[in-house]
């Protein structure tokens, strides 16, 4: 079988993983079929390099300065509409190639143009060059409304009574969840901390119910962090306190991950709205790593993240054209 000697560049994101591939010649489809098929074969970890999802860096198609596009395949070849941590990660890469001057750039995703800005970076050398950023991304405004989601209680008919930037709850299992659209569905669950709790079956159970999310859902689990005297299950939420949560993510597509970006805003979002004293910018620690979420709760305000990328690799992948993978 005829290979294709493909270059490619792998990151991640708060330990978020990714293939990177440039396809700024715009002639991906046309030299390597479908691209579904290389997401799910080239993530693979058996004849793959083993990762959450593929991005294809692309130009804007508009030729503005600074100014980029991104696609993301998730490892089982489904397309992400967005994915906060491969907003981080295709800055980093940019920046790498010297493709863009300065500190910001506006990266175009299914779900909209998101300004993206390198806050820091610091060169290391080995048998090449890469680099290691702390980079803050836009991530939109939350929505609390959706195609992708019908509430089980209103017989997915949302009443008129409930505004566009109301919380909505829903029931499942006997736990209570929280729906958030970043652009993506999220489905948010507060004080999971049980020993006994099975939450990756439980995510894997909710992603197949489509009577609630058609599309399946991004599922997070959220717990408070004990304050640091110990003496306490429950954070201070006054406005002086600065508040972290651990939070655990299985994404659609992909399964159990170590860190979301559009999760970790979907979360700060529900904790704002769940406590109001709460201040921003609030910390989130998930398990590959601490996102910083900022947001003025105001209408038509964007969330953003910060959070480290890195590039772990460069390489050739030799993909085998016509993969049926």
């Amino acid at each position: 079988m005829p290979r294709f000697e493909l270059p490619y560049t792998k990151m991640h994101g708060t330990r978020n993983s990714f293939v990177v591939i440039s396809n700024l010649a715009g002639k991906a489809e046309a030299l390597l079929g479908n691209i579904a098929s290389l997401a799910k074969h080239i993530c693979s970890e058996d004849r793959g390099l083993g990762a959450d999802g593929l991005v294809l860096v692309q130009a804007d198609g508009k030729q503005q300065k600074n100014t980029f596009a991104m696609i993301v395949y998730n490892k089982d070849g489904s397309r992400a509409s967005i994915c906060g941590n491969a907003l981080r990660c295709v800055t980093v890469y940019l920046k790498t190639k010297n493709l863009f001057y300065g500190k910001e750039i506006a990266i175009k995703t299914d779900s909209g143009v998101f300004q993206c800005q390198l806050l820091s970076a610091t060169k290391k050398t080995n048998t090449y060059d890469a680099c290691l950023a702390l980079v803050k991304t836009e991530l939109g405004m939350p929505h609390f409304k959706s195609k992708d989601f019908k509430n089980p209680a209103t017989s997915g008919a949302e009443p008129a009574s409930i505004q566009h930037q109301q919380l909505q709850e829903f029931e499942f299992q006997g736990r209570k969840g929280y729906f958030v659209s970043m652009g993506n569905p999220h489905a948010v669950f507060l004080d999971t901390d049980s020993a006994d709790f099975k939450y990756r079956h439980f995510a894997e159970t909710l992603q197949k119910t489509s009577a609630i999310f058609p599309n399946s859902v991004n599922v997070e689990f959220v717990k408070p962090l004990l304050e640091a005297s110990g003496c306490s299950a429950k954070p201070d939420t006054s406005k002086k306190a600065k508040t972290s949560w651990a939070v655990t993510v299985v994404e659609r597509g992909v399964g159990e991950t170590l860190a979301c970006g559009s999760g970790a805003c979907a979360v700060a979002a529900v904790l704002a709205k769940k406590n109001p004293d709460i201040t921003f910018p609030i910390e989130l620690q998930l398990k590959g790593g601490k996102l910083t979420i900022y947001w003025d709760d105001k209408p038509k305000s964007s969330m953003f993240a910060q959070g480290e990328a890195e590039i772990i690799s460069e390489g050739t992948f030799l993909y085998p054209l016509h993969s049926e993978y």
